[in-house]
């Protein structure tokens, strides 16, 4: 049987609606909350130092096997921003995802007050 992510909660079960939500999240607001279980972060520095020949092949396949499975999906390569939270703007970081997944229209208000770039 084949398990589906819900692109709201993020709880895997049945498939999904045609919103990518589950049954259990259709159709009803999902406040905004910090999640830290959608990526897999390694620091490169830290995977080098302490993984092993073998951990390290595995890495690579698993790359791969995910890069694979975008590409027969018609998908891009996915690139990403990652922001340690111990840096002294995180906090505003996370007010701007936070805009977005809340007023998306205030944001766009906001980076147009910026030209586009904060």
């Amino acid at each position: 049987m084949t398990s589906y992510l819900c692109k709201r909660c993020g709880a895997i079960g049945g498939p999904p609606g045609e919103d990518g939500a589950c049954s259990h999240c259709r159709g009803k607001e999902i406040p905004f909350k910090r999640d830290y279980s959608k990526y897999v972060v390694l620091k490169r520095e830290d995977i080098y130092q302490w993984a092993t020949d073998k951990q390290l092949k595995e890495l690579r396949d698993l790359e791969d096997t995910v890069s694979g499975g975008r590409e027969t999906e018609g998908k891009k390569p996915n690139t990403y921003v990652v922001v340690n939270e111990e840096e002294p703007y995180a906090e505003f970081v996370w007010t701007l995802i936070r805009m977005q997944h809340e007023d998306p229209v205030a944001l766009q208000g906001l980076l147009s007050m910026a030209g586009g770039k904060l």
